[in-house]
C-alpha cells in the first residue's frame, strides 16, 4: 500500500492527459523468458556495479534471473530477483526482496529494495533527498549524461508490508523527479524517479523513456507566445469556486507514517480548470481532458439514512446476499485492519472475499470479488466493491441517464437523513475518444481490454448554503454493460462544524493569487495511445505545482502551505 501527498496527486492528474502511460506506476508487465544464462557483457558489468553499490543485493543473492522482450512501454532487457526469505521462513518475521531491470546495452530502468533494516516511519529532509538522488544519478547516467536532466518536483510518500496476524513494516521515502532537457525545457516524456529514505539509502529507481523520439520535431521555445499572453488567456479560461472542506490538512503527514495530521475546517476557493495550454496557440493542448471532465448537476435527495453494518466473516457474506444478491459461497475469505488513518482517528477493518488462488484458475468455482472497509468501533461500512461473474464486457452498454438513475436510488438508501441537497458529478470510463492521428489497424487485438472499463463513477457532495463540502463526499460505481452496482462509499468520518462569514476576496481575485503561486511554465509533452505516438511533440504551458499541498482561504484572502 503507498500513499502520495495531494500535490503530486494534482500533478498526476494533469500529466495523464498528456500521455496514456501513468508517471508514477510501474511499467508495464513484460512477459519473462527463460533464456541461456549468459549475461551480455554490457549488462553483466552494470549488474556488478550495482552489487558492489548494494551490499544488501548481494547478501541476498538472485533469486530469479529472466530475460524481457521488449514491448510498448520498454525495451528488451534483464530482470534480477533478490529475496532473502529461506525456504522455510520464520513465523511473524519480516525478510527484504528486491528486483532490478537492465536493458540490453546495460542501462538501469528499475530498481526496487524493501529491506526490514531500512523501515522507518520519518522521512528524509527535501534537500537532503535530491542531494543523494543527484548523486545516484550521476553515478547511474555519468556526470555529462546527467546534466542532461533538471528536478522538476520531490514529494513524499509510503509503503508497507503485513503479514497474516496484522503486524505490519513502513517505509517512507522522499521521491525526487528528474525530467530530461530537450533546448532546455523539461520534457515530459523522459523521466526519471528516485526515492531516498531518512538514512540517505537509494530505495528505488524508475526510468520512463519514450522510444524513438525525433529532436528535430521539438518546437522551438522561441516561437511560443509570451508568458503575459498566455496568462490572460489561461485566466480566462479558469473559475475558481468555493468548496468546504471540514478536515483541511494543515500539517504534512509525509514526515512520519504514525504522525497524525493536523487538520482545519475551512472555506476555500479553487479552480475548476487547471490543465494546458499550447505554447504556439493559447488553445488547450489536449482532447483527452473533455472526455475526463465529470459533469456536474444540483439534486434534491429523500433519503432512508440506511446503515450497514459488518462485524464478522458471517455479516459480511449476509450484506453482500441480502442487500446486493452477490453469491459469496465459493470465495474465500480473509480480513486486515488498517491502522494507519492519517487525517482521523479512525481504525478501519478491511474484509475480502477472493477466489482460492491455491487452485489452478480453470478449478476455481467463482472469480468473483468483494471488498468492504468497515470503521472499527462501530462496524459501519465505510466503501464496498464487487465484481460479479455475471459482469461481462459485451457490445451493449447502459445509458448514463440509467446509470446516474440506479446511482440515486443507491444514494437515497444509505445517505444520511438529514441530508437534502447534493451536488452530482458524472463520470464515464468508458473507451476515450481515439486520437485522430492514431492508426486504428495497428492496434493490438487485445486493446479492448487494455483500455479504460466501461463504468460510470458518479460522485456526490453535500451542500452547505449552496457550496459543495468536500470532506462529505460519496460515490457510487456502475457498471456500463450490465447496469449492475460495482462500488458504493460515504465519508469515513464524522463531519466537522463548518466556518461561518464571507469570502473576503472575489473569485476575480482568487484567480491572480492562485496564478500567482501557480505559475505557468513551458513544457514539451508528447502524446501517446497504445503503442502509438502522435507525429509531432506539443510545446504547452502548464502551471507549476509545489512541492508542499496549500489551498486558498476565502476567508481571509491568503494562501495557507502545509507545515511539516
Amino acid at each position: 500500500m503507498k500513499s502520495w501527498n495531494k500535490a503530486v496527486l494534482s500533478l498526476l492528474a494533469a500529466s495523464l492527459l498528456a500521455t496514456a502511460q501513468p508517471v508514477f506506476a510501474e511499467e508495464a508487465p513484460a512477459q519473462k523468458v527463460e533464456q541461456q544464462q549468459t549475461l551480455p557483457k554490457e549488462v553483466q558489468a552494470s549488474l556488478d556495479k550495482l552489487l558492489e553499490a548494494f551490499p544488501e543485493m548481494k547478501k541476498m543473492g538472485i533469486r530469479d534471473q529472466s530475460y524481457l522482450p521488449e514491448n510498448d512501454f520498454q525495451p528488451a532487457g534483464w530482470y534480477f530477483g533478490f529475496d532473502s526469505r529461506p525456504e522455510q521462513p520464520v513465523e511473524g518475521k519480516f525478510y527484504g526482496n528486491g528486483h532490478v531491470k537492465i536493458d540490453e546495452s546495460g542501462l538501469l530502468r528499475n530498481m526496487h529494495l524493501q529491506l526490514p533494516e531500512w523501515a522507518a516511519s520519518e522521512a528524509p529532509d527535501h534537500e537532503k533527498a535530491k542531494a543523494h538522488a543527484q548523486k545516484f544519478l550521476e553515478e547511474t547516467l555519468g556526470e555529462e549524461k546527467a546534466k542532461e536532466y533538471q528536478i522538476s518536483h520531490v514529494y513524499s510518500g509510503s509503503s508497507s508490508s503485513m503479514d497474516d496476524h496484522g503486524n505490519s513494516l513502513s517505509w517512507t521515502a522522499a521521491g525526487v523527479q528528474f525530467e530530461r532537457l530537450i533546448n532546455g525545457i523539461p520534457f515530459h516524456g523522459d523521466s526519471i524517479h528516485i526515492e531516498v529514505d531518512s538514512q540517505g539509502h537509494i530505495a528505488s529507481y524508475q526510468r520512463n523513456e519514450m522510444k524513438d523520439i525525433a529532436l528535430d520535431k521539438f518546437p522551438s521555445p522561441s516561437k511560443a507566445i509570451s508568458s503575459e499572453e498566455v496568462h490572460k488567456i489561461y485566466r480566462e479560461k479558469m473559475e475558481m469556486k468555493l468548496a468546504y472542506n471540514g478536515h483541511q490538512p494543515v500539517s504534512s503527514w509525509m514526515g512520519a507514517t504514525d504522525k497524525k495530521v493536523e487538520t482545519k475546517s475551512v472555506l476555500k476557493y479553487e479552480p475548476n480548470w487547471a490543465w494546458q495550454l499550447n505554447a504556439l496557440t493559447g488553445e488547450e493542448a489536449t482532447s483527452w481532458d473533455h472526455a475526463l471532465r465529470p459533469k456536474e448537476q444540483k439534486i434534491n435527495l429523500n433519503s432512508q439514512g440506511k446503515i450497514l453494518t459488518i462485524q464478522s466473516e458471517e455479516e459480511f457474506r449476509q450484506v453482500l446476499k441480502e442487500e446486493f444478491d452477490f453469491d459469496s459461497m465459493d470465495l474465500v475469505f480473509e480480513q486486515r485492519v488498517e491502522r494507519h488513518q492519517p487525517y482521523a482517528d479512525v481504525e478501519i477493518i478491511n474484509y475480502e472475499l477472493r477466489p482460492d488462488y491455491k487452485r489452478e484458475t480453470s478449478k476455481r468455482k467463482s472469480q468473483s470479488h468483494a471488498f468492504a472497509s468497515v470503521n472499527k468501533n462501530t462496524g459501519q461500512v465505510l466503501h464496498i466493491n464487487l465484481h460479479s461473474e455475471k459482469m461481462t464486457i459485451p457490445e451493449t452498454k447502459i445509458s448514463e441517464e440509467d446509470a446516474v438513475k440506479t446511482a440515486l436510488e443507491v444514494l437515497g438508501q444509505y445517505a444520511p437523513t438529514n441530508v437534502k441537497e447534493m451536488i452530482m458529478m458524472v463520470q464515464s470510463f468508458d473507451q476515450p475518444p481515439v486520437p485522430s492521428w492514431v492508426d486504428e489497424s495497428r492496434l493490438p487485438k487485445e486493446a479492448r481490454i487494455r483500455q479504460m472499463p466501461k463504468e460510470y463513477h458518479i460522485n456526490f457532495s453535500e451542500l452547505h448554503q449552496g457550496i459543495p463540502v468536500h470532506d462529505r463526499s460519496y460515490h457510487v460505481t456502475i457498471d456500463g454493460a450490465t447496469g449492475q452496482l460495482t462500488g458504493f462509499g460515504i465519508p469515513s468520518y464524522a463531519a466537522s462544524k463548518l466556518p461561518e462569514g464571507k469570502p473576503a476576496i472575489s473569485a476575480e481575485e482568487a484567480k491572480d493569487i492562485y496564478l500567482e503561486k501557480h505559475p505557468l511554465v513551458l513544457r514539451y509533452i508528447w502524446e501517446e495511445y497504445m503503442g502509438q505516438k502522435a507525429p509531432a511533440p506539443q510545446l504547452v504551458y502548464q502551471p507549476q505545482y509545489p512541492s508542499h499541498p496549500s489551498y486558498l482561504d476565502a476567508l481571509t484572502g491568503k494562501v495557507v502551505e502545509s507545515k511539516e
